[in-house]
């Protein structure tokens, strides 16, 4: 049996692990529709394996790693930074290294969260993942401003190849299917860094 065919991919995880629909993002106005940003920047690829006691990134170390655009205090740090965060979902399950997911997670996100814990859960017995890249359709992209909740939502589409299971002992078995949907995440600016506060996808 595969013991991750009810993980699935991104869909699996993020939907309903945050308490909002993504219809209601547009509940405190019309939606703010973006220029799509300039995909400048590279998904990270921390080395493999990482020592356990690696220190955390600091903003400096962070920001040479993601796009240039999310260094902007503004909507546009908050689109690059969101763009980036999702794109690094298959990174943290083939590499095991969260430094990066966990300097833009904040406690309260429940899906930064779910992905670390999994990570985790799998590096204590040597497993690992591959596959599982993302891509974002990136003319679907909108930033709206939730004035019940005071947060900035940006939603996209994306989609998502399969992903495969591999153990300690060298077999491997599929972990999920190709799938796509759309994904949205609140984003929290802090200290001159947009983070990520909640998510949630649906899966098509």
């Amino acid at each position: 049996m595969n013991r991750h065919a009810s993980r699935a991919g991104l869909g699996a995880i993020a939907a309903g692990v945050l308490a909002f629909a993504l219809t209601s993002c547009t509940g405190g106005g019309d939606p703010i529709v973006t220029e799509t940003p300039s995909p400048t920047g590279v998904s990270a690829s921390p080395s493999a394996s990482p020592s356990a006691s690696a220190a955390p990134l600091t903003d400096e170390e962070l920001l040479a790693l993601m796009p240039e655009d999310a260094a902007y205090p503004d909507i546009r740090g908050a689109i690059a930074t969101a763009v980036f965060f999702v794109e690094q979902f298959s990174v943290v399950y083939e590499t095991g290294d969260l430094r990066v997911w966990d300097a833009l997670s904040m406690p309260e996100c429940i899906f930064c969260e779910s992905v670390r814990s999994a990570v985790l859960a799998e590096k204590a017995i040597g497993d690992y993942e591959t596959g599982g890249e993302i891509t974002i359709d990136m003319d679907s992209i909108v930033a709206n401003y939730y004035d019940v909740d005071g947060y900035w939502y940006v939603t996209f589409d994306y989609s998502q190849n399969a992903m495969a299971l591999h153990h300690s002992d060298g077999s491997s078995e599929p972990s999920s299917d190709a799938e796509s949907g759309s994904v949205s995440l609140r984003m929290t600016p802090v200290d001159g860094l947009w983070m990520v506060s909640g998510a949630e996808a649906v899966a098509d």
